[in-house]
């Protein structure tokens, strides 16, 4: 049944009496009933475009309704799909509105519920309750012996359902009632739905009269500038104009729309012209098809309405050669009817971007917030003496980047800058920042492909140096959250072995965490390890030694469980570090157990690195081969991740080293182990 339908359709019912004198009884009660539901559509239909309130309007479709229906009970539900609830809004037993009709639910497994949640209408004659039990309804109603129920279907969503039952007989309905229903329902929801915007409009525009009053009662100036404000919302924030059957802007317009659109002399436009190059090409395609339905009588308005392509888009506008912007406009397109045909299209337009701007700017400032407080409990949990020496250790190698890029020096140090990132990275690590941690990886990868690079590379310097300037901002960001935690670490001078205490627990966790990162069995043994003889001054140094060292064997030399054992191994593998002091040197040793330097695999990808060539490097003893692990950028890695895979790990230990006057000695032997001996003098 159409949703269109008016008297005008039974107009082929009306008959000469004399010539069809002898059609029967039952063929002229069916018309009758015909142009009685017709009728009832057509008063129905008209409430839609005047009842304005949601009560006023179910009343009238229960009246309507039970002119044509037998009705027992009759009930309107509707859904709040954010609260999962229905809320009886009409409910009518034996003629007699019930005292608990508005009641609320939470959205269960009951018949409306069953409407709603398939969509579809729902025809019950006979024993309703075997029925509800194959369809898995649960019902408390005992006395139907007939139901029919429909959705209110708004745009592609059921907002509620429509529900009859009788009492007293059995088939008291069929198809010709759910068709019925269904139409009405359909009306129904589109003025329910309306009604309710009424009804805001109407709390809106009352608040505003109280806003008014209060205004007017404070000074004249106040209302002047209340006046002044509402021919501004008057004029600038609705653009109106009608489109005809050539798709052209009509001769008037509202004021507004030569701001929103950022055009003067609109008028007789075509409006897709006037849109070209502002929004998506298969955007514009949509639009002309859509306006062109638009005109196309047979097609359902409410479902152009779902159709509408562009209930907020963004277009994009330029002045001049240089200059562009975007806004973010809504539409809204409506039929205009001239003697029963469609003869324009009104639309309206409105820009939103500040709106949708300020929705942006809220998610982004959530998610900053929230990234925030995620930093703030990764910084309580580290140990202050820890979280001091890794920013002292950090603002060191920041501060050398800054004096770089303001040097315009980058690609020249580009293998210096990557060592301070590499640090900052692995000592993120070890002490649980994660997030620090992956923005220098990032910067890394830009690194690499800067250094790669053969040609076009401005492009990858801006992003590079924005990716470091991230990095400091997130620095910032830390250091102030420190600042406003204040004293919430212990205010105290930590010994010698409460540092070594804390330096080793540190490292344990990022062991454990390198150990579920690549599926390895690995203990630190640092018993030792004598933190009384360790230098002040070389104190950061050492640190930072212990963590490339402890990352290159968990990443290259410490083998996975099942490897170790296939070579009768222990199943889990051993880092030892220990310390001594001899003839003013401070001697710094880590040892681990396992698979030893691989010197054919260093060999080979010294020379694929084209720095050396094969017959040369035949000549070399495997000492000076084993040094070939400090050439930078040379990695026995075939894949790059956080932890390892760039070869610049090493070439950070020897650049320390060296700086502070130390050395460094390698031992290894295939398959057993691995050791590695820093050597530094003692300033006196």
């Amino acid at each position: 049944m159409s949703n269109h339908s008016t008297l005008d359709d039974v107009s082929v019912y009306r008959l000469d009496p004399a010539k069809y004198a002898k059609i029967p009884n039952e063929v002229e009660d069916a018309l009758r009933q015909r142009i009685e539901e017709l009728a009832t559509l057509n008063e129905i239909g008209r409430a839609i475009s005047s009842a304005t309130k949601i009560n006023q309007l179910i009343q009238l479709i229960y009246k309507q309704t039970t002119r044509i229906m037998e009705v027992s009970a009759f009930y309107i539900a509707l859904y709040y799909k954010e609260k999962n609830e229905l809320q009886f809004i009409f409910d009518v037993l034996d003629g007699k509105r019930q005292r608990d009709e508005e009641t609320t639910r939470k959205f269960g497994k009951g018949r409306t519920e069953y409407i709603i949640r398939t969509k579809k209408p729902l025809l019950i004659n006979q024993k309703p309750h075997e029925t509800y039990k194959k369809l898995g309804i649960v019902s408390a109603d005992k006395k139907a012996k007939a139901c029919v129920g429909v959705p209110l279907i708004y745009g592609n969503d059921a907002i509620g359902a429509l529900v009859v039952q009788n009492y007293t007989r059995n088939y008291a309905y069929d198809e010709g009632h759910v068709s019925l229903l269904t139409t009405i329902a359909n009306q129904a929801a589109i003025a329910i739905e309306n009604a309710r915007l009424f009804e805001k409009l109407q709390e809106e525009l009352t608040e505003r009269k109280k806003i008014e009053k209060r205004l007017k009662e404070r000074n004249v100036d106040l209302i002047r500038a209340k006046k002044d404000t509402d021919n501004i919302l008057n004029n600038v924030k609705d653009g109106l104009f009608l489109i005809d059957q050539d798709l052209k802007i009509g001769s008037q317009y509202s004021a507004a729309l030569e701001k929103i659109f950022e055009e003067k002399s609109l008028a007789g436009k075509s409006i897709i012209t006037y849109m070209r190059h502002k929004v998506p090409r298969k955007i514009l395609t949509t639009l002309k098809d859509y306006l062109t339905l638009s005109f196309d009588q047979s097609i359902d308005g409410v479902s152009l309405q779902m159709l509408n392509p562009l209930s907020q888009i963004r277009m994009d506008f330029s002045k001049g050669q240089s200059k562009s912007f975007s806004k973010y406009l809504t539409f809204d397109f409506r039929r205009i009817y001239n003697n029963d045909s469609i003869s324009d299209i009104i639309v309206s337009v409105n820009d939103v971007t500040e709106q949708v701007t300020l929705a942006k700017n809220l998610k982004e400032s959530k998610e900053q917030s929230k990234k925030q407080m995620e930093w703030l409990f990764t910084i309580i949990n580290v140990d202050r003496q820890m979280l001091e020496e890794f920013i002292k250790s950090s603002e060191e190698e920041i501060t050398f980047i800054k004096t770089t890029i303001d040097r315009g020096t980058i690609q020249k140090s580009i293998d210096n800058i990557y060592r301070s990132v590499h640090l900052i990275k692995g000592n993120a690590s070890m002490i649980g920042m994660g997030f620090v941690a992956e923005q220098a990886h990032l910067i890394e990868d830009m690194m690499v492909l800067l250094r790669d690079q053969k040609s076009e590379k401005r492009e990858i310097k801006e992003n590079l140096i924005k990716q470091l300037e991230n990095l400091f901002d997130i620095f910032d960001q830390v250091k102030n959250l420190i600042d406003r935690i204040g004293n919430f670490h212990a205010q105290f001078r930590p010994t010698r072995k409460h540092e070594t205490d804390i330096l080793f627990k540190s490292i344990s966790n990022l062991i454990e965490s390198l150990n579920q990162r690549y599926q390895k069995e690995v203990d630190l043994d640092y018993s030792e390890y004598d933190s009384a003889i360790v230098p002040h001054h070389h104190r950061l140094l050492i640190r930072d030694i212990l963590v490339q060292l402890i990352r290159n064997s968990m990443y290259h030399g410490i083998e996975r469980a099942e490897e170790r054992l296939s070579k009768n191994k222990d199943r889990k593998g051993c880092i030892n570090v220990s310390n001594s002091v001899k003839d003013h040197f401070f001697n710094l040793t880590l040892r681990d157990d396992g698979g030893g330097l691989q010197l054919d695999k260093i060999k080979q990808m010294a020379i694929h690195s084209g720095a050396y060539k094969e017959s040369e490097l035949n000549k070399w003893s495997k000492k000076r081969l084993a040094d070939l692990i400090y050439l930078p950028g040379l990695t026995t890695t075939e894949k790059t991740d956080i932890t390892a895979g760039r070869g610049v790990g090493m070439d950070i230990i020897k650049h320390k080293v060296e700086k502070n006057g130390g050395s460094i000695l390698i031992e290894s032997k295939p398959d057993m182990f691995t050791q590695f001996t820093i050597i530094l003098p003692i300033k006196k």
